[in-house]
């Protein structure tokens, strides 16, 4: 949990660790839902222009779309999808929240913000915005926020930037409320599935520039490697991992698969898939990769933690002890095995 009088510099270190937020969607081989904001809104605009039907389908591409708006700064471009998705899905909190997003981005929300943080490493602090058109702006975001945390009381972003438009306002302690009822993890005890969260904060409200500048670089360099080393496993595994840390697990798992293909023999693509197949809820895919881990390298110490995990899922108590111990036998300091046998009444 943040505490109220923490400066807004903690934020940002917490937000720069990584556009994924609340929408999830049906993915194909195709460019939506990239985490570059140019090839993302490409590929968005091309399934939107087929025209779903169905608003279950349609919302979702058009949130996605105009969150990468808001990163590149078109803010007519973003709030036109996005009227449209809250029409569409009017409780909606994903749609919401967006929508109050570019609201507050518009505002100059991510300046504040620089300047909040300059302030308070001088022990200064920084005034409410005066301009009525900001103010108003602001105050549009907050409903948004507020309507959002309604349709979903946990919904962390809606949390995130009501407190930044609060704080812009001058709201000091309605913004420090919504810091602590949102329960921002610490970056100690940072959880993988919450990278695309911190992502999602940084390139939408933080530091669109900078999430954009490396998003480029990043993936720029992804595929040229895989496209100069079409015979390396690694370079798939590489942008696999990257697209589980921005949310896109079809992607990443896309990716392992390649890396599979590539290489059966490649040990840490079968552990790597099979995580991620594991935490999408998978849990026999997972199991199945985890046996090959263990096939292909007999003392890997995480493949047998990792299939006593699975069968523990599965009901078999017994296989999952077995496996404990045996990742505890090649690696002692092995605590998720040590966890597993404490759940299960056994001993090491």
């Amino acid at each position: 949990m943040a505490h109220p009088s923490l400066p807004a510099r903690i934020w940002l270190a917490a937000a720069a660790l990584s556009l994924a937020a609340s929408v999830t969607l049906a993915q194909e081989p195709d460019e939506c839902g990239h985490p570059v904001s140019e090839r993302s809104i490409r590929g968005c605009s091309a399934l939107i222009e087929q025209g779903p039907a169905d608003p279950r389908r349609l919302a979702p591409l058009l949130i996605e779309r105009g969150s990468h708006f808001i990163v590149l700064g078109d803010f007519a471009a973003a709030l036109a999808d996005l009227e449209r998705a809250v029409t569409l899905e009017p409780g909606n909190p994903a749609a919401l929240t967006t929508r109050g997003d570019a609201f507050s981005r518009r505002a100059g929300v991510t300046e504040f913000v620089a300047r909040w943080d300059a302030a308070a490493r001088r022990d200064e602090t920084v005034g409410a915005e005066q301009d009525p058109s900001r103010r108003s702006d602001y105050e549009r975001a907050v409903a948004d926020y507020t309507a959002a945390l309604k349709a979903d009381a946990g919904h962390l972003p809606a949390y995130f930037g009501r407190s930044l438009a609060q704080r812009a306002l001058g709201n000091t302690e309605a913004s420090d409320s919504d810091r602590r009822d949102a329960a921002f993890p610490s970056l100690r005890d940072l959880h993988r599935s919450q990278s695309a969260y911190f992502i999602r904060e940084q390139a939408l409200l933080l530091d669109p520039a900078g999430y954009t500048k490396s998003t480029i670089e990043q993936f720029a360099r992804f595929d040229a490697d895989i496209r100069d080393r079409p015979n390396d496993p690694k370079p798939y595994v590489e942008r696999a991992w990257a697209f589980v840390n921005y949310g896109e697990s079809s992607r990443a798992l896309a990716d392992y698969s390649k890396a599979i293909a590539v290489d059966p023999n490649f040990v840490e693509a079968w552990q790597r898939r099979g995580d991620e197949l594991f935490v999408t809820g998978n849990i026999a895919g997972a199991l199945a990769d985890f046996e090959q881990v263990v096939r292909l390298q007999p003392d890997h110490f995480s493949g047998y933690d990792s299939r006593g995990l699975a069968y523990e899922r599965l009901g078999e108590r017994d296989k999952a002890i077995a496996d404990y111990r045996k990742a505890l036998s090649l690696e002692p300091r092995a605590g998720s095995a040590t966890d597993g046998l404490k759940r299960l009444g056994a001993a090491p």
